[in-house]
């Protein structure tokens, strides 16, 4: 039987290998699809995403309460429950495929029309949301089965079904855009991607659950309160997480044009690699303090969110800095063009986004406690600002203004959240702060001031990709080598933190044998 520490590190670790993986296939086919599809549809890739996002708010976040739900009733062995959770989400996923897809029928032509499509690209974008919309729906139904090995807490199971999978996706990915089908192949893959994906999540369910029966008749409508008492809650944050990611692209599009929002999407980007990566490595976390929450013990839970948050923000300030000082470096060693526009999106988007990585360690632990309220207030809180001010600013001052927008909210919204969670646990913020994040942004600001004089020596950057990538991993070498030796100087990490590091180099090393 595992312990919580041993179970945290190697989710922890197979949630962070999936995701390099990922972010890895994906920093690949990125410049390659650009080039490709061009600027204008990438953009139409880009917003695709955010529009369907918006289909989601529909559900009332029955979704999002899998996990929990059945984390929970899977430690209390309660196997009756198990599967009215899963036969509810299935029932319930269907009828909304059908409200979905009706909705489309009204909604698909005046949103195309909002979003000021050129002519030339209406029949290509008509009909990649019309197959995302149904992808949509498919993947909704069958993400009752994928919940299963999280709630289990057996990441490795998931992150290892999701690399084999990305195989043929990267295969499709470049067979459809060699052939020339452009934004129509790509999402034909990804249905054929889907079909893969989903057959085996069923698969794996039944074999991880035994107990599991398909039996439309389990859809319980007190199970389906309780989901939805959960979810609800859940759906504010998510609906507040769309609505930040999405109101630059619509804006933009409804206001400037479609190649603007093909630059944002390239910086957005680089910060989404590294907070993707950043954030998986706390994800694990949220089932295991559902298990904590169901034991009601809330002390360990508050001694947890300190350790994990200390440790996570070693990580999580020093990758997003770095990204700040490197975005022009960054933009030219990815794509081989120098995009200007995109790397003004970096260093205006970064600030907000290091205010904001403070959250995650308390976002995953507030859904894992049953209290998704705090993260859903502030995020609404966060979303209102970014309406009205991104709004006011793109008609004064064009992308830029935007940007600067969405910024500003996302960091005003995570001091609040940061507050009322901290004041919920009992944890006074300015020592939490000084104890998990002063130390890693003072190391951060010397290792800056390393790199910045580096970069300055090598003066302009080379065309050649290659070069680049060399000057890029060299930068990061220093960095990480001023960054870590000030924290060792700093004695910032006590004898137990370091024997919580050791336990987790262990538990790699072993499995690098394996």
């Amino acid at each position: 039987m595992q312990s919580l520490t041993q179970k945290l590190i190697k989710n922890t670790f197979f949630n962070v290998l999936g995701k390099a993986w990922a972010l890895l296939v994906s920093f690949a086919l990125t410049p390659y699809i650009i080039h490709r599809l061009g600027v204008e549809r990438f953009g139409i890739w880009a917003i695709v995403s955010a529009v369907t996002g918006y289909f989601g708010l529909f559900d009332f976040g029955i979704g999002t309460s899998f996990v929990k739900y059945i984390a929970e009733f899977y430690t209390k062995k309660d196997h009756r429950k198990l599967n009215q959770v899963i036969n509810t989400g299935l029932v319930f996923y269907a009828l909304f495929a059908v409200f979905i897809i009706g909705l489309s029928f009204f909604v698909i032509e005046p949103i195309l029309a909002f979003l000021k499509i050129p002519p030339r690209l209406y029949a290509e974008a008509l009909f990649v949301f019309w197959l995302g919309i149904i992808l949509f729906c498919v993947y909704n139904i069958m993400s009752a089965f994928e919940a299963i090995p999280t709630g289990l807490q057996r990441m490795d199971i998931s992150n290892k079904v999701a690399i084999v999978v990305s195989l043929p996706n990267i295969a499709g990915t470049i067979f459809f855009l060699e052939k020339g089908y452009g934004l129509r192949g790509l999402m034909v893959n990804n249905a054929i991607i889907l079909l893969i994906s989903g057959i085996t999540g069923v698969v794996i369910g039944f074999r991880m659950l035994p107990q599991l029966r398909f039996n439309p008749f389990l859809f319980t409508r007190e199970m389906f309160g309780e989901l939805f008492s959960f979810g609800f809650k859940v759906q504010l944050t998510r609906a507040a997480v769309i609505i930040n990611n999405s109101v630059v692209k619509l804006l933009t599009s409804h206001f400037l044009n479609l190649s603007l929002v093909g630059f944002y999407e390239l910086g957005q980007k680089i910060i989404m690699f590294a907070r993707d990566i950043l954030l998986v490595s706390v994800s694990a976390i949220m089932p295991a303090t559902a298990e904590i929450e169901a034991k009601k013990d809330r002390i360990m839970i508050r001694e947890l969110y300190l350790k994990v948050s200390k440790y996570f923000n070693i990580l999580a300030i020093p990758s997003l800095v770095f990204v700040f000082v490197t975005a022009p470096l960054m933009i030219l060693a990815w794509t081989g063009s120098e995009y200007k526009i995109s790397v003004l999106v970096v260093w205006l988007l970064v600030p907000a986004h290091i205010i904001n990585i403070l959250t995650a360690v308390g976002g995953y632990m507030a859904q894992g406690i049953g209290r998704p309220g705090i993260t859903a207030r502030a995020l609404t809180i966060t979303a209102i600002l970014n309406l009205i001010i991104s709004t006011i600013l793109i008609l004064k001052a064009g992308f830029i203004g935007v940007v600067i927008g969405t910024s500003l909210s996302l960091g005003v919204g995570s001091l609040f959240f940061i507050s009322i969670f901290n004041k919920y646990l009992k944890t006074p913020v300015i020592p939490f702060l000084k104890d998990t994040v002063l130390m890693p942004l003072t190391a951060s600001a010397i290792a800056v001031a390393v790199v910045y004089f580096a970069l300055r020596f090598c003066g302009s950057f080379y065309p050649q990709r290659i070069t680049n990538i060399v000057l890029l991993g060299i930068n990061g070498v220093l960095f990480t080598s001023v960054y870590a030796a000030v924290i060792l100087k700093l004695d910032y990490l006590d004898i137990s933190d370091r024997n919580n590091i050791i336990k987790i180099f262990n538990f790699l090393i072993l499995r690098g044998k394996k």
